[in-house]
């Protein structure tokens, strides 16, 4: 649990992160097959967060058990979590995989999972909001910059959250779309652009100028 030194100290002499291995000790006393962690890392510092994150996991792993965490912090879903369920009044609002919800641009988690930062101003350009999380065509940001070339245009990425989740590449990015002189892009070049990204299961939220 990593106290090592620490048999005959008081909870008042523990820091944080220390309480919460004590805490999931005395979970673990019963050798239980699911270990349910309430808040582990409320309160704690980025740097201890990690660390008991990383405990969990490594945990979960030598004994085989079951894990499931109650919390409100995406970051914490992201970094430990293999299946994620919201629950909204008492009710199972979405559930699954973390990689498929996080990917699922209409679902209620994936804003929250792969956050948007906000919309850019003083652009002279035509901007577009991609989610390419479901595409297999698309997989990166570069995918989508590419495609921009064939409709005669420049596209530069703005704004965006990039997240790797199961070895997988799920995006939310922000593209700001000029022709070759530095004009926006023709509505026409916009729409051809759009289609083929929908086609191929980019979601394309919103556009403007």
């Amino acid at each position: 649990m990593g106290l090592s030194g620490r048999e005959h100290n008081h909870p008042a002499q523990l820091s944080g992160g220390q309480i919460q291995r004590v805490g999931i000790a005395r979970g673990l006393a019963a050798e239980p097959k699911v270990l349910l962690c309430d808040e582990p890392t409320s309160a704690l510092d980025g740097s201890t967060t990690h660390q008991i994150l990383r405990l969990i996991s490594d945990l979960r792993e030598r004994l085989g058990i079951t894990v499931v965490i109650i919390t409100h912090e995406m970051g914490v879903v992201r970094e430990v979590c293999d299946t994620v369920t919201l629950l909204q009044d008492g009710r199972i609002t979405q559930t699954g995989d973390l990689l498929d919800v996080a990917a699922d641009p209409h679902g209620p988690l994936s804003a929250e999972l792969i956050p948007l930062p906000p919309a850019p101003t003083g652009i002279d350009a035509l901007v577009v909001n991609c989610d390419y999380g479901n595409s297999e065509r698309f997989r990166t940001t570069d995918d989508l910059i590419r495609l921009a070339e064939n409709y005669e245009a420049d596209a530069t990425l703005v704004a965006g959250t990039i997240e790797t989740i199961g070895g997988r590449q799920v995006g939310r990015v922000q593209l700001a779309l000029r022709n070759h002189s530095g004009q926006p892009i023709s509505r026409e070049g916009l729409t051809a652009f759009l289609t083929e990204l929908e086609s191929a299961g980019v979601v394309t939220k919103e556009v403007f100028a």
